[in-house]
């Protein structure tokens, strides 16, 4: 009985084992190099929070004249806050340069303080958030923060400074300079997009050149949705509090803004009724009011604009603190006048 004689690899050598670990290599570098490439020119559409993040900082780069009033915040100013109407008030040019909650009030700090080195400070700056912002710490910070750009000092000699440990700092490195593990959740996640709703997913996010992005669809089921998850929160969570790395980044504001003769004014994001209306929405409310009521007797450059939240109703919003664009109107208005009071 024959047999078919046995088949015997070649001894591997290291020149082949390094030839084909440096091949592995230059695809493996390709590949990352292409999703690099390709989420930057697609950002609006695949990763929005790159698109704002980076738009924003890049619209801060190019500034060249002091702006009549800087909005800086969460992405309820990024929504709610229509420039027209401010400079129908006479705050004129109005910059919003807000971003988003996970870049907490640490991201507000160092574009003020950018400004403020640039000598392009404003006579004021409105600073919109959403109530449940005070507590989040810079764990909180890991996902947008790679999207910020760093001084040529690096980032971390911008302050406050972050208190990130060993891994996060690895995990926030990979997710600045390896998009082609970091991003691959939002390629797939754009991708069920893409197929539910191709024409909303194909326009991607609109910027004005003001900095604002204006809703035009209510969401009136995901309002709902919110409004119980939050509940559920404030039920757990009564009392107000506020992260160190949250207080170090508004004390730094204050004080920062106060040394380039810069009045700091605070409203509180546009809220859902379903929200504000609730007993323990409102005991939370009132523990911030009476931190934020301190920090005004205390800092005479800091005035709080409205002590309650303005309220919408779930037709206007597209989640619990976005509104669309003729409510953000509304809103703006709103914050407009009670701006003009303090001059």
């Amino acid at each position: 009985m024959s047999s078919k004689p046995e088949e015997i690899a070649p001894p591997s050598t290291w020149t082949t084992a390094w030839r084909e670990w440096t091949l592995v290599l230059v695809l493996v570098l390709a590949a990352n190099a292409t999703m690099f490439a390709c989420l930057r020119l697609f950002a609006a559409q695949v990763e929005p929070e790159r698109h704002i993040v980076g738009t924003k900082w890049s619209m801060l780069a190019r500034l060249s004249q002091r702006p009549s009033l800087v909005v800086l915040g969460d992405s309820s100013a990024l929504h709610g806050i229509d420039d027209s109407v401010f400079a129908a008030h006479g705050f004129a040019p109005t910059l919003n340069l807000a971003t988003m909650g996970n870049l907490l009030l640490v991201n507000d700090a160092w574009m003020l303080n950018d400004l403020i080195a640039r000598d392009l400070a404003p006579p004021r700056v409105l600073l919109v958030h959403v109530f449940d912002i005070w507590d989040r710490t810079d764990k909180r910070m890991l996902g947008p923060l790679p999207y910020v750009p760093c001084p040529s000092g690096g980032c971390e000699a911008r302050r406050p400074s972050l208190s990130l440990d060993s891994e996060d700092e690895l995990l926030l490195q990979a997710r600045r300079w390896v998009p082609l593990v970091s991003a691959s959740e939002s390629v797939l996640r754009y991708a069920r997009y893409l197929l539910r709703d191709p024409r909303a997913a194909l326009a991607g996010v609109q910027i004005t050149p003001a900095g604002q992005v204006p809703l035009v669809k209510a969401r009136p089921a995901r309002v709902r949705e919110e409004v119980a998850r939050a509940h559920a929160q404030l039920v757990a969570a009564p009392d107000f509090a506020i992260s160190s790395i949250n207080e170090a980044a508004l004390m730094t504001i204050i004080d920062s803004a106060r040394k380039a003769n810069t009045e700091v004014y605070f409203a509180p994001s546009p809220l859902c009724g379903g929200i504000g209306r609730d007993p323990a929405f409102q005991a939370r409310w009132n523990g911030t009011v009476a931190f934020l009521e301190g920090l005004e007797r205390d800092h005479p450059n800091f005035h709080l604009l409205l002590d309650e939240p303005m309220l919408f109703e779930e037709s206007e919003m597209e989640n619990c603190d976005h509104v669309v664009a003729q409510a953000a109107v509304r809103y703006s208005e709103a914050l407009a006048k009670e701006l003009r009071s303090f001059q």
